[in-house]
């Protein structure tokens, strides 16, 4: 292995999420995700959505903290909701 390879810093595997969502389908499904009963209990859920629609039309960059959110409701549907329990 060459010197170079070795010595260089390590990087993590880069995943375009900012674009990814601006695209359509992920858009809509993040959307979706913020719609959940969990993130209008316990967030401005329209508020998240002016975000995400900001973020969709490069007015500001919100992917992380929408990121985030829409994480956790993922989340809440898997380990919580009663319509996702088997």
């Amino acid at each position: 292995m060459p010197n170079e390879a070795y010595k260089k810093k390590k990087l993590g595997f880069p995943v375009p999420l900012r674009e990814w969502m601006r695209e359509d389908d992920l858009y809509q499904k993040v959307y979706e995700g913020l719609q959940t009963p969990i993130i209008k209990q316990l967030f401005d859920d329209q508020k998240l959505l002016s975000m995400l629609e900001d973020h969709k039309n490069h007015k500001h960059d919100y992917y992380k903290k929408i990121w985030t959110v829409y994480c956790f409701s993922l989340w809440h549907q898997v380990f919580f909701a009663e319509e996702y329990k088997h």
